[in-house]
């Protein structure tokens, strides 16, 4: 019997039937993402948040985002934008991303910023912001007064990136009756300069608008924002606003606004010296701790001493344990009680905290 002799495997052949399968296989891929002349692109990703995507049958615009150059040869984007999908609406402004012509931003100005959905009208001025600002601060400033929230909130976005401050006068004027949102209350803090400072300490003094965001704001602004705000504590005969201000230096960041604490904890004034004290509660340090705790021992005010004491008590270090502890009884009783209810929720804090740590 005869046995036929196998023949080696030629490394040559090998190689070439390894290049041909790869090609077909690339062939198939790239013929599954491009569609024909009558078959149009299914639409197939991820609807965002808060879009409907409509019918899931496919129309003629109907495309998905790797078909950009299939799009702009055959013209199709135009009918793509005035799909009544609106999720086909979204995936066309998302494909032209990386192509954002001068002839595309007019189309989405001309169109696209008119679309009756937000999350079009803000992808909109998303992909618009990567042009030069000044080209497109008038369309940028429009957009600060559309009734959708999440489209201001983009516009203000893309002005405070810019660090444009021609737009702060937009920004104000843009407030409704309801009074400042909170992103354009931050928006004018990024932005600074001195007629953002100006509306800001306007509505600082405004029961109905939202203090701690105005307060986050001029600390955002540093400097200018604190010189101000001394001068009106300062020069201010009304105890509320007084107040106000000292809580809004409270808010900047430390060790500045310790130590523009310090400087009014020896105030003429004992109610200004017992505001900083209420305000200091919220400043927790080591510094803070030792500032508080001469203010107990030495201030002639006892409303400053009880103040002093209960923000002692808000301050969860063992060095305000110490403090409290120190020596009372030459204090006035008012004074020896606001100590008891400190130190009695300041061990409660410490040992509920010690507990939790030491079993990390």
């Amino acid at each position: 019997m005869m046995h036929r002799k196998t023949r080696p495997i030629q490394p040559g052949r090998l190689f070439l039937g390894i290049v041909l399968a790869a090609a077909m296989v690339s062939a198939v891929v790239w013929l599954s993402f491009v569609p024909t002349d009558d078959s149009p692109a299914y639409l197939t990703r991820t609807v965002p948040t808060g879009m409907d995507s409509g019918s899931k049958q496919p129309d003629d615009t109907d495309f998905s985002r790797n078909k950009l150059g299939y799009l702009a040869k055959r013209g199709a984007l135009n009918p793509a934008l005035a799909s009544p999908s609106q999720f086909t609406r979204y995936r066309a402004l998302s494909s032209v991303a990386r192509d954002l012509s001068p002839g595309m931003t007019s189309l989405l100005v001309d169109r696209s910023l008119h679309d009756p959905s937000p999350l079009i009208r803000s992808l909109s001025l998303r992909l618009l912001s990567v042009r030069k600002i000044e080209a497109i601060l008038p369309v940028i400033i429009s957009c600060l007064s559309d009734p959708a929230p999440e489209v201001q909130e983009t516009a203000l976005w893309i002005l405070v990136k810019a660090q444009n401050r021609r737009a702060v006068g937009a920004i104000i004027s843009a407030v409704d009756t309801g009074g400042p949102t909170h992103g354009q209350i931050r928006a004018l803090g990024m932005l600074g300069g001195e007629e953002s400072l100006e509306y800001l300490i306007e509505i600082l003094n405004d029961d109905s608008s939202p203090k701690p965001a105005v307060c986050g704001a001029l600390a955002a602004m540093g400097k200018p924002a604190a010189d101000r705000l001394i001068r009106l504590i300062e020069s201010s005969g009304s105890s509320e606003r007084i107040r106000t201000y000292i809580d809004a230096l409270a808010v900047f960041s430390p060790p500045a606004n310790i130590q523009m604490m310090k400087r009014f904890i020896e105030h003429p004034k004992s109610e200004v010296r017992r505001y900083v004290a209420e305000a200091m509660g919220s400043m927790p340090s080591q510094e803070t701790v030792n500032v508080l705790a001469t203010a107990l021992k030495t201030d002639p005010d006892v409303t400053v001493r009880i103040a002093s004491a209960q923000s002692l008590g808000k301050i969860r270090l063992w060095e305000s344990l110490i403090a409290l502890s120190s020596d009372m009884e030459s204090q006035p009783d008012e004074v020896r009680s606001a100590v008891r209810q400190s130190l009695a929720g300041l061990k409660l804090d410490l040992n509920a905290k010690t507990g939790s740590d030491s079993n990390r």
